[in-house]
C-alpha cells in the first residue's frame, strides 16, 4: 500500500498476520524486565573492526563488523585472507534463543547456523560454548581499551587462536 504525501512516496507494507504477531512477540521486553537490551546484548563489539598481521607466506588480515543491539539481535559479518586471497567468510548473529537467553550462530562460508550458548558476560567481556561442536567450542571477545580481542578454541581452552582488531571504517 502506498501513500503520497507531498513528493515523497511512503510505502506501508501489509504484513501476514503471523508475521506481524512474531514481528510484536520479538520486539516485547526479553530482557525479563531488566532494562534497555544494549545493557544485555554486548554493546561494545558494534562496528567496524579490523586486524592485519605479518605471516610466514604474506600479510594476514581479517574484519569483522557488528551492528548495534536492535530488536533484540546483532548482526556480525567476518572475513578473513592472505594478501588479496579471501581464506573464510562468515555472517554471525547476537541474539535471544527460544528460551530468552543470549546465544550466537555462527554461519561459516553460508553452511547451516552453529548455535553456541553464552557461558559468560561482563561490562566488556563475552564467552560463548559448545562443547558438541568440533572446533571451536569456545568463542571469546573481549575489549582491551581501544581494541577488540577475540579467541576460539576448544572447551578446555586448548588449541587457542587469538584475533586482535582496531576499530577501522568500514571497506
Amino acid at each position: 500500500m502506498a501513500f503520497i504525501l507531498g513528493l515523497a512516496i511512503v510505502v506501508t507494507p501489509i504484513l501476514p498476520a503471523s508475521l506481524h504477531a512474531q514481528m510484536v512477540e520479538t520486539a516485547s521486553c526479553k530482557d525479563g524486565g531488566q532494562g534497555d537490551e544494549t545493557n544485555i546484548l554486548p554493546h561494545w563489539l558494534s562496528g567496524a573492526w579490523e586486524s592485519t598481521n605479518k605471516g610466514p607466506h604474506g600479510d594476514l588480515w581479517g574484519d569483522e563488523y557488528w551492528t548495534s543491539p536492535r530488536g533484540g539481535i546483532m548482526m556480525g559479518a567476518a572475513r578473513m585472507g592472505q594478501g588479496e586471497a579471501l581464506i573464510l567468510w562468515e555472517n554471525l548473529r547476537i541474539a535471544y534463543d527460544e528460551n530468552g537467553k543470549v546465544a550466537l550462530w555462527t554461519m561459516p562460508r553460508g553452511a547451516a547456523a552453529t548455535k553456541f550458548d553464552m557461558a559468560m558476560m561482563n561490562d566488556y567481556e563475552i564467552l560463548f560454548e559448545n562443547m558438541a561442536h568440533d572446533y571451536p567450542q569456545r568463542i571469546k571477545y573481549w575489549r582491551d581499551g581501544d581494541m577488540l580481542r577475540a579467541e576460539i578454541s576448544l572447551i578446555d581452552g586448548s588449541r587457542p587462536y587469538q584475533f586482535a582488531y582496531k576499530k577501522t571504517t568500514p571497506k
